[in-house]
């Protein structure tokens, strides 16, 4: 894929995902609390293009 910009809050409304990858887009910001909220989410590839994102 080719994606850019913010991760979206509403992920953390998939409430059945297991995969997250986003590794080789230019994505920027922080990452959504929300994505914590996946109890089904195993593996989380995210690659951040941005020296102020926060966990």
């Amino acid at each position: 894929m080719n994606l850019s910009g913010t991760l979206a809050p509403e992920l953390g409304q998939l409430s059945h995902l297991k995969i997250l990858h986003f590794m080789w887009n230019e994505l920027t910001g922080n990452i959504p609390k929300e994505i914590g909220h996946i109890s089904t989410l195993r593996l989380l590839y995210i690659q951040l293009f941005s020296e102020n994102f926060q966990l």
